[in-house]
This record gives C-alpha cells, sequence and structure tokens, in this order.
C-alpha cells in the first residue's frame, strides 16, 4: 500500500512487543509475551484492522475488473457492486456460478495467508436471490 519501511517497522513492534501478566491471589504473574496481533480493546486496533481491510478492498476491486468475481450492475448505468464493508463485516454481491465461488474461495484464501484474518464460517451466510 505504499507504506515507507519506518512506518512498517513501528506496526511490525507495535504488534510484537505486546506482554501482559496474570493477576493469582491478587498477585501478578511474571509477564509473558503475546504470540501475535493486538488484543480486544486495543485503541489502535480499529485502525488496523481497517489498513488489512483496504487490502481486501483492493484485491476484490482487481478480481471484478479481471473479470473473476462478477459483481452486480445497478440499474440505470450505476456502478457494479461486488462487495460492501461495514466495521468488521463484508458482504459479497456477484452472480451464482461455480467459478465466481470458487475464485471468491480462493481470493479470501489469498487474503487468509496474507494478512493471517481468517475467515468465520461459523458466523458466515450464502444466500441466492433471483436465481435458480
Amino acid at each position: 500500500m505504499g507504506f515507507g519501511s519506518k512506518w512498517r517497522m513501528w506496526i511490525d513492534s507495535y504488534l510484537s512487543s505486546g506482554k501482559a501478566s496474570v493477576l493469582v491471589n491478587s498477585s501478578p504473574t511474571l509477564e509473558f509475551a503475546f504470540k501475535r496481533g493486538v488484543k480486544q480493546g486495543d485503541p489502535l486496533s480499529p485502525f488496523l484492522f481497517i489498513i488489512a481491510m483496504e487490502g481486501l478492498n483492493a484485491v476484490m476491486k482487481s478480481a471484478s475488473q479481471h473479470n473473476l468475481f462478477k459483481g452486480v450492475q445497478l440499474p440505470n448505468c450505476g456502478p457494479i457492486v461486488s462487495h460492501m464493508m461495514y466495521a468488521d463485516d463484508v458482504m459479497f454481491i456477484g452472480d451464482w456460478n461455480t467459478g465466481d465461488t470458487v475464485n471468491l474461495a480462493r481470493l479470501l484464501r489469498c487474503f487468509n495467508l496474507t494478512s493471517r484474518l481468517k475467515v468465520n464460517f461459523n458466523k458466515s451466510k450464502v444466500f441466492g436471490i433471483g436465481g435458480d
């Protein structure tokens, strides 16, 4: 996304330097390092998530332009919509066909491998509207 090396180093050190301890009988244990990521409630977490989701946005735009995932054309020569994002939710909108479905699964897998963000399939749903 064009971030300089110093900026990337700041983010990397932020993500890898978190430490915590646990209270046992009102006494803190020795500090231990987090294995990865930021913890819930961290004030920078939403900003880092937005940066990661911008990567997914770019991937979906490119996939749509290269006909790997065909979005839906809005009426009256409106724009083609392939996805919408709000907070930490994403809705993919496209043709109901095997090729687009397989390509979307591949795109999400690549996104997972590059960002380490996983799709929670227990919270995911697929709807077919206006199809056979």
